[in-house]
């Protein structure tokens, strides 16, 4: 009989007795949750349609807000001292969760726990309705994108989440939920639904009970090392579930989305940590997915806190901005907006604030960045001012991707404007060849285009129209 060493045998393969099943096991009743999923659709197409009568309703005065729109719109107002405080709130918290987006996505972060109030059969964080934030997600999505579909699965699983919760199966377990880049789109199409491609982030979400209140809190991990690289995402995602006895092996991501898990508090007694380090373990020895060195993971939370603590001062800057934009009408011009004041408030941050991965803004912005930042180390304030302003110009933003359906009173963009360039510049220097290049000639047909080089992109979008000559030739 051959002896079996650790030398010979995966580690996980010592883990032999199940501690995780698929948490749709646990639902006694699955048609309530699909008749739930259908009530929560069928509401987001009302309230989509009616979006505009709802602030004046008779309920919306009993009730308060349901989205972002709303709440900025009882701050303006200002007559309702109680809702106002819990509308403040609101408005700061999805200001602090889009920062945070923006600036996870590369991977390498983990979050500070989340806390919602469990009461009256709702789940819900100062006063907004969880039920409320999936529904509106619905409303405003394009049906027509694929993000739609994933929409929906998480839709669900905060159904399957809030079931658990009421049936106190959360109490002694983590539900786990593992989101991917899709797997199953050309790399094209990932980066068109506004994916980050180079490093196919994950996010590792877990979920419990404690003392009353539901915790969660959630890692980012890249899917791979840089663009260069194959995934590594799948594989592991699949091996740490078969270590607590969970099949992954034959679902794509999206379907895995589609299958949290429930993991005993005893086998996973570090947590979401817990996950991750079993993650870089199975990946071939990353960090957080990168191609890093091991670091304390303990230590590495506590770093991840001050960054976040570092970003609450923008929190304010970004509300400021959003109570005086008068471009906010709708509930897809007030997303719209907090995407692009939290972008531009990161983009002029990271200049000074070196914890930024200014890669989380595309490629184009981030070189852009980086001789900001050389201008700004040597005093160079000429270089500094051309290059932070054409960062802004092309910066993109990859958070958690959802494709907005167009309204007709809304500008494609915040800032393309014939205002806005005629406060650009008089000298643009290309990033690629270093060439300083006047405006006259650089801006052309609502693009930069350097006359040395060649290189070529679109002022607001950053998207790369031709690529330059020197590049090519390398």
């Amino acid at each position: 009989m051959v002896e079996l060493t650790a030398e010979k045998i995966n580690i996980f393969e010592l883990e032999t007795c199940q501690k995780a099943f698929f948490a749709e096991s646990k639902i006694s009743d699955q048609l309530e949750i699909d008749n739930q999923l259908r009530s929560f659709i069928g509401q987001s197409v009302v309230r989509r349609e009616i979006q505009r009568d709802l602030l004046n309703s008779k309920e919306e005065e009993l009730v308060g807000f349901r989205s972002l729109y709303q709440a900025i719109e009882f701050v303006k107002k200002g007559d309702k001292d109680i809702i106002e405080q819990s509308a403040v709130r609101m408005i700061k918290q999805n200001i602090s969760a889009q920062l945070g987006e923006i600036t996870r996505i590369s991977g390498g972060h983990i979050t500070a726990p989340i806390e919602a109030e469990i009461l009256d059969n709702k789940i819900s964080q100062h006063g907004h309705d969880y039920d409320d934030i999936y529904i509106n997600t619905l409303a405003y999505t394009d049906k027509d994108s694929f993000s739609y579909l994933i929409n929906q699965i998480e839709a669900k699983n905060h159904l399957i989440a809030k079931n658990l919760v009421f049936n106190r199966q959360l109490e002694d377990s983590y539900l786990v939920v593992f989101s991917g880049t899709p797997d199953d789109q050309p790399e094209e199409v990932l980066e068109a639904n506004n994916y980050f491609v180079d490093k196919m982030p994950v996010s590792i979400q877990v979920t419990t009970v404690t003392d009353g209140k539901l915790l969660t809190q959630t890692a980012f991990v890249a899917g791979r090392v840089d663009s260069t690289t194959d995934r590594h995402d799948k594989s592991a995602i699949v091996e740490i579930a078969r270590s607590f006895g969970v099949d992954y092996s034959s679902l794509s991501l999206k379907e895995i989305l589609a299958k949290p898990i429930l993991i005993s508090k005893s086998a996973l007694p570090d947590g979401v940590l817990g996950i991750v380090k079993k993650y870089d373990e199975v990946a071939g020895g990353t960090f957080f997915g990168n191609n890093k060195p091991v670091q304390d993971y303990t230590l590495f939370q506590e770093r991840c806190r001050a960054f976040e603590d570092n970003l609450e001062p923008l929190v304010d800057v970004v509300y400021t901005n959003l109570m005086v934009d008068e471009l906010i009408n709708d509930e897809i011009s007030a997303a719209r907006a907090l995407k692009e004041h939290s972008k531009h408030v990161l983009v002029d941050s990271s200049v000074s604030n070196r914890a930024i991965d200014i890669n989380v803004f595309g490629s184009v912005a981030a070189a852009y960045l980086e001789t900001a930042r050389s201008a700004f180390d040597n005093n160079d304030q000429m270089g500094f001012k051309e290059s932070l302003y054409l960062a802004q110009k092309t910066a993109k933003t990859f958070s958690c991707p959802s494709v907005l359906v167009n309204s007709d009173s809304l500008d494609n963009s915040l800032v393309e404007t014939s205002d806005d360039l005629d406060n650009m510049p008089d000298i643009i220097r290309c990033p690629e060849c270093g060439n300083s290049v006047s405006k006259k000639t650089a801006v052309h047909k609502g693009n930069l285009r350097c006359s040395s080089c060649r290189y070529e992109v679109e002022i607001c979008s950053g998207k790369v129209v031709h690529a330059s000559i020197k590049e090519k030739a390398a």
